[in-house]
């Protein structure tokens, strides 16, 4: 790690000692952390994205032994999960201990946690020596932030950054349940089945906007760039529908694969999320895409649509609830 990047964690951590808020960088995406402990500063994160109470937050630890003050019981499934996942982008939901705040987890009995893979997440977190509650950089409703620049276009100097490079998965964590039948609550890069490879039983998948919500991800529309978004289904030429909105004067922003996007006609604005062979690629660009838009003067987004096996079930997670009106 440089020095310039040593020199804004030891920032960042002064300021998390003072009851500040500030953005990190993880594999999934930049969050907007604060000690778990502190209510007032915890207040200043739902306050600065204009988040609604009743939204948890996950709560980032760099150390097992952190663990243990943020929870009463280790079941043997979360155990598993533990082992098989962590360092990583899953979270996981225990019963939390009398020390978690009840604005931290919406007053839920519950809270949940993840352990980073990322240095810098891991490095920050460690000099605080304190679990830091984080959800994603951004106003609530927008775009998830992928790169410090993001953070910037959102929130301009009122936020300190420490300053990674772009978030190498692009899409937010996974959430599970095991409590009483293991749910994944929050769709994301660790998928359904491999979950269901470790824990050996049946996984569910919570419903959508559902009205209790043990997870951020699950009731809000979410991911929303500032045009409207039109999602192509699969089985339609995406190429054609663009030329005829083109063809009705409408300012476009195509979101689409490289194949796609060597196809555009030139009166559109791309953007190249990569091929449709590598959805790990897709996944790391999509936000950035829907940034890219919110910085061009356009009517609508077409978005195409991919298959959801693997990570493209939470690629097209994401795309729907950008493209709802809920």
């Amino acid at each position: 790690m440089n020095h310039i990047l040593k020199s804004q964690v030891r920032q960042a951590v002064s300021i998390i000692k003072n009851g500040g808020i500030i953005a990190f960088p993880t594999e999934t995406v930049y969050g907007l952390g604060a000690n778990v402990f502190d209510k007032k500063a915890i207040q200043k994160i739902f306050d600065a994205k204009n988040r609604p109470a009743d939204n948890p937050l996950i709560v980032h630890i760099s150390s097992l032994e952190m663990l243990n003050q943020l929870v009463t019981y280790i079941s043997p499934k979360n155990k598993k999960l533990i082992d098989a996942f962590w360092p990583g982008p899953l979270g996981i939901v225990f019963p939390k201990s009398e020390f978690v705040p009840d604005i931290v987890t919406a007053g839920l009995d519950t809270v949940v946690i993840r352990f980073p893979d990322h240095p810098i997440a891991q490095y920050f977190i460690s000099e605080c020596n304190i679990p830091i509650a984080a959800p994603s950089v951004n106003p609530s409703g927008k775009p998830s932030s992928t790169h410090h620049n993001h953070i910037i276009d959102y929130f301009g100097k009122n936020v300190f950054v420490i300053e990674g490079d772009f978030s190498t998965i692009g899409l937010e964590s996974s959430v599970i349940t095991t409590i009483n039948k293991p749910t994944i609550l929050r769709q994301g890069t660790i998928s359904q089945a491999d979950i269901q490879n470790i824990l050996k039983v049946p996984i569910y998948i919570a419903e959508k906007n559902t009205s209790t919500v043990q997870s951020p991800g699950m009731k809000y529309k979410h991911y929303a760039p500032n045009a409207p978004i039109k999602l192509i289904p699969l089985e339609e030429n995406i190429i054609s529908i663009i030329q005829d909105y083109i063809k009705d004067e409408y300012r476009i922003g195509a979101l689409v694969s490289s194949e796609n996007y060597t196809q555009l006609p030139p009166n559109s604005i791309g953007f190249n999320l990569g091929s449709q062979n590598d959805y790990a690629e897709i996944s790391a660009h999509l936000y950035d895409g829907l940034h890219f838009f919110d910085s061009q003067n356009i009517d609508i987004i077409i978005a195409e649509s991919f298959q959801p096996i693997g990570i493209g079930v939470a690629i097209m997670d994401r795309l729907s609830r950008a493209a709802s009106t809920h």
